[in-house]
């Protein structure tokens, strides 16, 4: 499943989500710098990756 893919759902998940979900605001911006990094082709694993750095 695509970074590119997961962060859209992620957005869906926060536009429809009726209450404050911190860690998915946090997971969003990991999404977001992971896209910026230029792996939004890559498998969402790319996250940790990222993370890891």
């Amino acid at each position: 499943f695509s970074v590119k893919n997961l962060h859209k759902d992620m957005r869906l998940a926060k536009k429809t989500a009726k209450r404050e979900l911190p860690q998915l605001e946090r997971t969003l911006q990991t999404l977001a710098a992971t896209e910026a990094a230029g792996h939004s082709k890559e498998d969402f694993i790319s996250m940790i990756r990222l993370l890891e750095d």
